[in-house]
């Protein structure tokens, strides 16, 4: 069975170029942890997690992520 997976990174209204950069990037990732592990070497810190069933076949895996300013 293939899985199909999509990364998004979300920073709400925030954009700059490292933002731009990492939204971009996101396409490359085949899964959660190596999308959490790339925001990690930028400085990002993993708080929490959830996942939320939806339509038939459909999982969505919500990583909250925090970095100091």
């Amino acid at each position: 069975e293939e899985v199909n997976v999509i990364i998004k990174f979300d920073f709400g209204n925030e954009n700059n170029k490292e933002i731009s950069e990492m939204k971009r990037s996101a396409q490359k990732y085949n899964s959660m942890s190596s999308a959490a592990n790339a925001a990690a070497v930028q400085g990002w810190e993993f708080i929490s997690a959830n996942v939320v069933n939806g339509p038939v076949g459909t999982t969505t895996h919500y990583y909250y992520m925090k970095r100091n300013k």
